[in-house]
C-alpha cells in the first residue's frame, strides 16, 4: 500500500493535525479546536456516551449483558474504513470504564450470594417478646414463656435432638419425648432436658437456671463438666464458664414475673434494680450509699409508674424522669 508523500497533504488539513496532536500532548480537549469535523468528532461522542448511559441505567443483569456483548463485539469486529474508524477509537475509549462498571457489578453479586449463604447458617428467629410477655407452644406442645425483652432462635432440629437460644429470660414446660434431646443454649451454659419445666435467666451475662419439675442438666458451652439439678434446685454459669453447686431455693423469686411481680428474700437493692431495668429496658440510677441494701417482700410489675413509685416509698424517696428512659432517686 503506498503511502502519501507530506507535501501531497493538503495545508489545512496539515495545520488541523497539528492541532489536535498539540491538544492531546497537553490533555486539552480537541473541542477547544474550531473546525466542522473536530464538531462533528465531539457531538457524536456524546451521543455515543448518552447511548451508554442509558443502558446502564437498566437492571444489573441486563446492564451486564450489554456490557459483555459489547466487550465481545469490540473483540471480532473486521476492519472498517477510516470514517468508521473514528467511531471505534472513541467505543474503545470507553472500555476500561465498562469494564469497571461491570466488575463493580459482579463484586455486589457475589456480595449479596454471599451474605445470603451467611444468613442462612443464623438461626431463625422463633418467637419475641417486647414490652409484653409472649407464649409460644412447639409443634408437640412444649410451651415456652418469654419475658419482656426476649427472644428465643431456633438453631437446629433432627429426629434426635433439637436446639433453641435463648436471649433473655423464659419459662419452659417440655413435653417428655423418648429418644429426642431437648437443649438450649443460653449466655455461657447449655441445658438440656427430656421433659420437665424449668427457668432460664441469662439477662445477668450469667446463666441462672431453676428446675421447677423433672430432671435437667446445666452444662458450660465452653468447659467440661457439667451438674444434674433436682425439683427446686437452681445453678448458675458464670461469665468465666463455671458451674456451681446446685441450691434448693424459693422457686417464687425465679418464676414470679410470669404472675407480672417480683418476689424477693434477702437480695439488695443493685440486683432488684437491675431486674427493673432488663424487664422495662430502662435506665435507673440511685446513691451508692442504696445498692447494698438488702430488702425482702413483692414488688408489683403491673407498669413501670407502679413499679418506681413502690420501690422508692421503700427506700423513703421517688424516682424521676431526667432523660428519656433514664430514672434517678431523689430523696
Amino acid at each position: 500500500m503506498h503511502m502519501a508523500d507530506n507535501n501531497q497533504i493538503p495545508e489545512t488539513d496539515k495545520k488541523l493535525a497539528e492541532q489536535v496532536g498539540t491538544a492531546l500532548k497537553q490533555e486539552r480537549s480537541v473541542k477547544s479546536i474550531e473546525d466542522p469535523l473536530i464538531d462533528l468528532i465531539a457531538d457524536h461522542k456524546r451521543n455515543l456516551f448518552l447511548r451508554y448511559e442509558n443502558e446502564l441505567s437498566k437492571s444489573k443483569s441486563q446492564s451486564w449483558n450489554n456490557i459483555s456483548e459489547g466487550i465481545q463485539k469490540g473483540k471480532t469486529d473486521t476492519p472498517v474504513e477510516s470514517s468508521d474508524k473514528i467511531n471505534l477509537r472513541h467505543l474503545h475509549s470507553y472500555k476500561p470504564s465498562l469494564l469497571k462498571v461491570a466488575a463493580a457489578l459482579l463484586i455486589a453479586i457475589l456480595l449479596s450470594v454471599a451474605y445470603l449463604q451467611l444468613d442462612s447458617d443464623q438461626p431463625e428467629l422463633l418467637a419475641r417478646a417486647e414490652s409484653n410477655q409472649v407464649t409460644y407452644t412447639l409443634g408437640d406442645q412444649t410451651r415456652i414463656q418469654l419475658r419482656p425483652h426476649s427472644r428465643l432462635f431456633v438453631v437446629s432440629q433432627t429426629d434426635e435432638a433439637e436446639r433453641y437460644r435463648l436471649e433473655g429470660e423464659a419459662f419452659f414446660d417440655v413435653t417428655k419425648q423418648e429418644n429426642r434431646r431437648f437443649l438450649v443454649d443460653a449466655g455461657p451454659g447449655v441445658i438440656e432436658v427430656t421433659g420437665t419445666s424449668f427457668n432460664i435467666r441469662e439477662w445477668t451475662g450469667e446463666t441462672v437456671v431453676y428446675l421447677k419439675d423433672g430432671s435437667l442438666t446445666l452444662n458450660s458451652s465452653e468447659k467440661p463438666g457439667k451438674v444434674v439439678l433436682k425439683p427446686g434446685e437452681a445453678a448458675t454459669v458464670n461469665p468465666d464458664f463455671e458451674i456451681s453447686r446446685p441450691v434448693q431455693t424459693n422457686g417464687n423469686e425465679f418464676t414470679s414475673w410470669q404472675q407480672d411481680e417480683i418476689v424477693f428474700n434477702n437480695r439488695t437493692v443493685q440486683s432488684i434494680i437491675k431486674e427493673l431495668e432488663y424487664h422495662y429496658s430502662i435506665d435507673i440510677q440511685v446513691p451508692d450509699r442504696l445498692k447494698n441494701e438488702i430488702l425482702g417482700g413483692t414488688l408489683s410489675l403491673e407498669n413501670k409508674e407502679v413499679s418506681l413509685e413502690n420501690l422508692g416509698i421503700v427506700l423513703g424517696g421517688n424516682f424521676s424522669s431526667i432523660e428519656g428512659e433514664t430514672y434517678q432517686f431523689v430523696e
